[in-house]
């Protein structure tokens, strides 16, 4: 995968550069900084490039996956609980209600980045290859920090989660697309961007 085939040195180089590409992404996945983009930067300093940089950058995102839904299991669990309200099982009391309208929220998020990204694997290679370039990086880290410092400055920003209405999932949601295909923009960055753009307090 590495581009190694002997052993000895090379696969303890090999080593060192998973060691160093996982840190790199377990870091920067909690900052509203592009992981994706980190990782692209450190393979290509290492000389990886095309298929091989995007398959270490899927699967430097297998670990903070994981770690996301261990930390995250009690809303995992809500949203779980809504999706089987929705399907006219469980209670309904109010915290069925809440969870049901979390499930809801999160189903109409999600088609949009599902379509954009889908929509990247469908690119001509040189098209694909382009858009994940250094300077495409730069670019982006750079733009999308200017619209997040722009929304945070918004003093009058304190909705919360229980304001959120289908038009705002919708909304947070396809910006995901964005960073799904643009390596340097933030997942949670533009997340971030797009709420404080709707009003939500940071919280």
């Amino acid at each position: 995968m590495l581009g190694k085939s002997e052993y000895g040195a090379g696969q303890a180089m090999s080593f060192l550069q998973l060691l160093v590409l996982s840190l790199v992404q377990g870091v920067t996945e909690w900052l509203p900084v592009s992981s994706s983009g980190h990782v692209l930067l450190v393979a290509t300093w290492f000389g990886l490039a095309g298929d091989d940089e995007l398959l270490l950058n899927a699967m430097a995102h297998v670990g903070t996956l994981g770690s996301a839904l261990a930390y995250f299991w009690r809303d995992v669990w809500r949203a779980l609980a809504g999706a089987a309200g929705l399907a006219g099982l469980g209670s309904r009391d109010d915290a069925d209600a809440a969870n049901r309208r979390l499930a809801l929220h999160i189903i109409a998020a999600t088609p949009i980045a599902l379509a954009l990204a889908a929509g990247f694997t469908l690119l001509p290679d040189t098209v694909g290859s382009a858009m994940r370039s250094l300077w495409v990086v730069i670019g982006t880290t750079l733009a999308f920090a200017l619209v997040l410092w722009w929304a945070d400055r918004n003093p009058e920003a304190r909705r919360t989660t229980g304001d959120m209405t289908l038009a705002d999932a919708v909304l947070i949601g396809a910006t995901q697309g964005i960073a799904a295909i643009l390596p340097g923009t933030s997942r949670s960055g533009i997340t971030m961007t797009a709420a404080r753009a709707r009003g939500f307090s940071r919280t």
